[in-house]
């Protein structure tokens, strides 16, 4: 009995010190907290630190979540929507009102009106199914009513993909067992150990696409393609099973790519292979298609599985007005990819066979855009660059997760009443792409062209905004006060419902809004505004000031009152405005007094600032007005 207990404490005591060890940790601070969701009040917010689970420590930077604030409780009467993916999923290059879980929120909201709709995207940048299947167990604390996924892009290069340089396994149960020992802040401790000792990386990539890369050509049917496969789809097979043993629907997108404006990233470059190359290129150039057609025969029976090739073939055939063959052939292009960013046609054969023996509902996204590019072959009409969709391709991404949604088969046009974007925003998802299409692995084989904007300031509000720190909604602000300047009153107010549309209690959009509707005597719905910005900032003088202002404007003298007392009477309000602007307060509030027939009372507030208006304050006298 003894010598049973012996054994027992030996297992016990390691468990017991190693339990002592990571409360003692915890209980001072250390570490990061890799949660999901972090609980605020009323609201789940994502929390930031979430996606650095996923990546190493040398990476150059960590991508981030599109803010959110998710109420805790689930209103009855809301329908609560959950989009997960990668980049194309959370919307890069564009910045919060330019991606598909926002549109498919207002297609939602404008069809359904009983219902309230919140569509949650928890997309990020350069994760794969790896990190997709790790988020759905806390995804369940959301209470969905459905699942979107839209992924396989990055399966390869993406965080922890066999490719990437944050490779951590082959395995996808070992990669999901290591993940959850990086909630351990034993572990953590353990990581920055060795990664304190460990020789840094000589130069950092310039971008984090490029720093993902690891192994650069990956060969069709490879070893490490054939893995990448599998592990696709044990990951999305158990990330559907997930959702479907709690009852909530799963939609899967099929991944969807540029074609005809993109060449492959990855192909032999031997130097006779180049001077073949370019010889081919200039051929297609000058549109001697004789010429291009024998080289690419010569070049092709020596190499029949280089991708390049089957893409200039393509770009022949196009020339020649063959699409169907055109297609074929820069199909094959893309999936004989040695650098394969654009995912093999063989992610959507998997899509489609886990959606064929499961209640996952296939969503035929490549067909959608097919159907509406120039001879059904996907271009730069609908994406950016590689496989990023402009701003008119991310509406149809939203249309086609909406239709199936509805369980409709309309293909018509998008509302465009719910692309509630500007130039500015396309401005700056533009100078995200020009920046990253510069660097490795593209080096010049994508054929992005992006926009010049009127006014200059466009363009320059984008760069600071990009590049120099300049907030997004300051941006919108700055150039909505240029048009409001210029006159242009409708352009103002497009770049400011542009901002309050992300954030409903902005209350600089909110009382510029109002200053406009003022200025166009729309005095109640200016009214609406400025109440709204005073409940956002209850604290603020001036914004109490305008809705004085307004309300008497609007005839409402007794409650114009009210709030001009409001900031007479309160020291921490009267100390926010100069010894001018008091003046104003108190002359609007004399003004009310004596629309309200209380002339001497206003006589007696007005003593003071009668200097500074006099002609004002002697024509209200007179007019008693």
């Amino acid at each position: 009995m003894k010598r049973f207990a012996f054994y027992i404490s030996l297992i016990i005591l390691p468990i017991l010190i190693l339990a002592a060890l990571e409360g003692g940790l915890r209980l001072f601070g250390y570490g990061k907290d890799y949660s999901l969701l972090k609980r605020q009040g009323d609201y789940y917010l994502l929390n930031p630190d979430y996606p650095a689970k996923f990546f190493s420590q040398n990476d150059i930077s960590i991508p981030e979540f599109v803010a959110q604030k998710i109420p805790v409780r689930k209103a009855r009467n809301t329908k609560r929507i959950v989009c997960l993916g990668g980049s194309t999923t959370e919307g890069f290059p564009f910045e919060i009102d330019i991606n598909f879980p926002h549109f498919l929120q207002c297609y939602l909201q404008k069809h359904y009106r009983q219902k309230h709709w919140q569509v949650i995207n928890l997309g990020l940048s350069a994760i794969n199914s790896h990190s997709v299947r790790n988020m759905a167990g806390e995804i369940l604390k959301l209470q969905p009513d459905a699942v979107l996924i839209y992924m396989g892009h990055n399966e390869f290069y993406g965080a922890l993909g066999l490719a990437s340089a944050s490779v951590i396994g082959s395995n996808p149960s070992f990669v999901q067992f290591l993940l959850k020992l990086k909630s351990f802040r034993i572990y953590q401790l353990l990581d920055n150990f060795i990664h304190l000792f460990s020789p840094k990386p000589k130069k950092s990539a310039a971008t984090l696409m490029a720093a993902m890369i690891k192994k650069s050509r990956i060969v069709p049917d490879s070893p490490v393609y054939r893995k990448t496969l599998r592990n696709f789809r044990i990951n999305l097979k158990h990330i559907v099973s997930t959702f479907e043993q709690n009852h909530i629907p799963v939609l899967v997108g099929t991944l969807v790519s540029n074609l005809k404006d993109q060449e492959p990233l990855g192909f032999p470059d031997s130097d006779s292979a180049l001077a073949v190359y370019a010889a081919i290129r200039q051929a297609l150039k000058e549109k001697n298609r004789a010429k291009a057609k024998i080289l690419l025969q010569q070049a092709v029976q020596r190499d029949s599985l280089n991708p390049l090739l089957h893409y200039f073939s393509g770009q022949l055939f196009y020339q020649s007005g063959q699409f169907g063959k055109a297609r074929r052939q820069f199909l094959l292009a893309k999936d004989l990819d040695q650098m394969p960013f654009r995912a093999p046609s063989a992610m959507n054969g998997i899509i489609r066979q886990i959606c064929q023996n499961s209640d996952a509902q296939l969503v035929k996204i490549d067909s959608l855009f097919g159907a509406h590019s120039p001879h059904g072959i996907t271009d730069s009409s609908l994406f950016l660059e590689h496989l990023h969709p402009n701003a008119q391709g991310y509406q149809w991404l939203a249309f086609g997760f909406f239709n199936a949604l509805a369980r409709a088969d309309s293909l018509s046009l998008p509302p465009k009443s719910c692309a509630r974007f500007t130039n500015l925003d396309v401005a700056i998802g533009e100078l995200k792409i020009a920046d990253l299409v510069s660097h490795p692995p593209f080096n010049g084989r994508t054929h992005f062209k992006p926009h010049r904007f009127e006014p200059s300031l466009v363009q320059s509000l984008a760069y600071r905004h990009v590049f120099k720190g300049l907030l997004w909604d300051a941006a919108h602000l700055q150039l909505g006060d240029y048009f409001e300047r210029q006159g242009q009153t409708s352009q103002a107010l497009k770049e400011y419902f542009t901002v309050l549309e992300a954030d409903s209690l902005h209350f600089s959009a909110l009382y510029k809004i109002g200053d406009l509707l003022l200025k166009q005597k729309k005095i109640k719905d200016a009214l609406a505004f400025y109440g709204k910005a005073v409940s956002a900032r209850p604290k603020v003088a001036f914004l109490k000031a305008k809705l004085a202002r307004a309300l008497l404007l609007n005839g409402n003298e007794s409650e114009a009152i009210d709030v001009l007392n409001a900031v007479i009477n309160t020291p921490s309000l009267r100390s926010q405005l100069s010894g001018k602007q008091m003046d104003g307060v108190l002359y609007l509030k004399a003004i009310a007094l004596t629309k309200l027939g209380k002339a001497a009372a206003a006589r007696r507030l007005m003593k003071r600032p009668a200097d500074e208006f006099p002609k004002k304050f002697k024509t209200m006298n007179q007019s008693g007005k």
